[in-house]
Parts: C-alpha cells; structure tokens; sequence
C-alpha cells in the first residue's frame, strides 16, 4: 500500500472518504464537487483500490494540486476494506463517506458539520438525491432534532430509515467508530453498509436527521460501489433482520410498536420473495427449489406465526400487494420447507439403521406423506400440492429403493 504525504495538515474537523475502483470517466467530477467546498477545514482521504484504469493518476494530479488531499493505492480488496482504510488514516473529529461516482452540493460538509454541532449528535442523517440519467428522484428526511439512541422511539426510528442502507448522506462522529472498534466487514459483498450502520446506532448516544438535500447518487454506473439486484439479496436481509431484532431486544426494547415493526418487516420480506418467485412462468418444481433455498436457513417462523396478529397486509413497505392468498401461500410453503426437510432427515437416519425394518420405514413413510398431503390440501393451491406431493411421493420411493439394496 502506498501512502502519500500525510503530514500536511493537522486535526481537520472532518475527514472524507471516497473508495475508487476504476471510475475514471466521473472521479475528476467527484473529487472537485468535494474540493470546492463552502467548508473548508477537511481532509480528503482518496483509497485507490487497485484501479486498472486512470483512476489512479487522477488521484495522484489531485493531490499535486491540493494539500488537503492524501492518496492511497493499495491492491483490490472490495469497497469494505477501503472504507476500512480510510478510517484508519483519518483524523478528522467527524467522517464523511462519498462513492466515487457521485457529487456533493457545495454546501454539503457546511450544512451536516453545523447539524452536527448545534444537535451535539453523534451522527447526522439527511436526504439523498438519486441520479437516473434522465430523471432524479429526491429521498427526503424528516428533520428531527437530536434523539437518544437509548430511547426506544429513536433507536427505531433510525435504525428503520429508509436511507440507513448506505454509509453516504450522513457525518459520523470518529470516537465513536474508533472507541468501539466498528469496521465495515470484508466478509459481506452486500449490505455490508447498512451492516455497518446498525452496529453504529447500537453503540452511539445521540442522533439527528435534517431535511436537507445535498447528496447526488449515481444510479446504474458501470464499475460503480451500487449494488443491483442480488439473489443472494434476500440473505443479507433477513440477516439484517436478526440484527435489528437482537439489538432491539438486547436493549429491552418490547413495546408493541416495536413488535409491530419486526413482525411486518419479517412477514413482507418473506411474501415478497415468495410472491416475486410465484408470479413468474418458471416451472413449478423450479419455483420450490428457488423456495427452499430462500428459505432453508430461516428459523424465525415460529415467531412470526406467533406474531402473526400484528402483521399489517397492507404494509406499504411491501413491494407487492399482499392479499390474503399470498398469506396462506407465504405461510403454508416456508411451513411446508420445513417439515420436508426434517421428514427427510429423518427418513435418512432411519435408512441408515439396519435394523430398521421396510415395514416400519413404508408405515412411517406414509404417515408422514398423508399428514404432509392433509396440510398441504388445506393451506395452499392445488396445483402446488399435486407438485411437490408427487416429488415427496418420488423420494420416499428412492428411500425404499435403497433401503432395501442396504438390507440385501
């Protein structure tokens, strides 16, 4: 890694950081917006991720021409560890994230650095302006003053803000990153941002939101820091959701509009998956094995049947409207993963077990596909019942079958 003079200027009150990976066609445009600030006192912190392109001599000329400006190259290790490096190296008392292919209005730093102090917060929220080529679209917070994260009303309502997925349009206070050791984890090549920032709120005091408009994202850049739809999105999700359940209730969070708040998010993150999944032509056998694999590793079904009276079907944060056959649908096939796969868990130590007789195991076999077949006949579509029935009916036939070359 190659670090250029950091010795320029001592104590900024804020430190920006910007991870580059090859985005040479709108760094220059990036890099001016931030260094034609109305606020002066910054250091900008350019991690060059391994760039290919000009990235990097970009960079380099930048900070030919500007003190404020410090340049490090290092070898690719992803957007997580570049921010990771930034955080390091700074020494600003507040620290702002930019992605390289995006802008900041001139009054950016002036107008969250002095929301920051007025509020004494530890960290400052505002809106964002999305870039689409041919049309923006502004997503604007409420303005608040400052809140305690030890509430419960403000823990939440942060920690549930739409822009909460992503580390830019915010100031965050350095000691409370430094003093609790928060990183941005390598190991997440999605959510890692909002990852980061839930763990933030846990450990921070106080925060505050301002309905100012000063951050310019790019949508859809080639090469850029955004991530587009991932199958591997609904993962990250729901282990978002754990998180946001564990620190709530770790923090003795139960009132019943917090409750409220983890039912729906839970409920309408399964039914958009399960309906996103349905709606399509696929055939029905591929639907289940894109099902099951969504949901294999889910085990909060219990509580959410549990909750199940709190859950609002007409929960705008839903991305499809959820009726009440998507409900039972919902319900009925995350139910159904999970009693298939235990049955065949089960039917596989039995298999295994030599002394296990053929007559047991078709005895056992068929009780398990009548109470399966009654549940299914009951709860969902007929056309998914006779599907997955008849692929149960195939593996329990398979199960004998080697069961009785085992005894032979």
């Amino acid at each position: 890694m190659q670090i250029s003079d950091m010795s320029k200027m001592e104590y900024p009150l804020i430190s920006v950081i910007v991870p580059i990976y090859n985005v040479e066609m709108y760094l220059q445009t990036c890099i001016e917006r931030i260094i034609h600030q109305s606020f002066t006192d910054f250091e900008l912190l350019l991690i060059d991720d391994g760039s290919s392109d000009g990235s990097g001599a970009i960079c380099d000329a930048a900070a030919r021409d500007d003190e404020r400006i410090t340049v490090i190259h290092k070898v690719n290790e992803g957007v997580s560890t570049a921010r990771n490096t930034g955080i390091e190296l700074a020494t600003g008392k507040w620290i702002a994230f930019v992605d390289s292919d995006d802008t900041i209005q001139k009054d950016y730093l002036q107008r969250l650095y002095h929301k920051a102090e007025e509020s004494d917060s530890d960290i400052v929220t505002s809106g964002i302006r999305y870039d689409y080529g041919d049309h923006n679209k502004e997503v604007v917070i409420d303005e608040s003053d400052v809140k305690s994260l030890q509430d419960e009303a403000g823990f939440v309502d942060l920690a549930t803000q739409e822009l909460i997925t992503s580390p830019v349009s915010k100031l965050y206070k350095r000691d409370v990153i430094i003093d609790n050791s928060l990183r941005f984890d390598p190991n997440l090549s999605i959510g890692e941002d909002r990852d980061f920032n839930i763990r933030y709120l846990n450990v921070a005091r106080t925060a505050c939101s301002t309905l100012y408009v000063g951050y310019n994202y790019r949508q859809y850049t080639p090469g850029s820091l955004s991530k587009s739809e991932d199958p591997l999105m609904f993962k990250y999700d729901y282990q978002y959701w754990i998180q946001l359940r564990n620190f709530t209730h770790n923090k003795g969070f139960h009132s019943l509009s917090t409750e409220k708040m983890l039912v729906n998010r839970l409920f309408h993150l399964i039914n958009d998956k399960v309906m996103s999944i349905m709606e399509t032509s696929m055939p029905i056998r591929e639907k289940y094995f894109l099902l099951k694999g969504a949901f294999n590793e889910i085990d909060d079904f219990g509580y959410l049947v549990k909750q199940k009276g709190l859950i609002d079907y007409s929960n705008k944060e839903s991305s499809s409207s959820s009726s009440k056959f998507s409900v039972v649908t919902t319900l009925c096939i995350v139910v159904w993963i999970k009693i298939t796969n235990l049955s065949f868990q089960l039917l596989s130590r039995f298999i295994t077990r030599r002394h296990i007789c053929n007559a047991v195991l078709r005895v056992f076999s068929i009780k398990i596909m009548r109470i399966l077949n009654y549940f299914l006949s009951m709860m969902t579509h007929q056309i998914i019942v006779g599907t997955f029935v008849s692929i149960m009916k195939k593996k329990m036939r398979e199960y004998c079958i080697i069961k009785k070359r085992m005894v032979v």
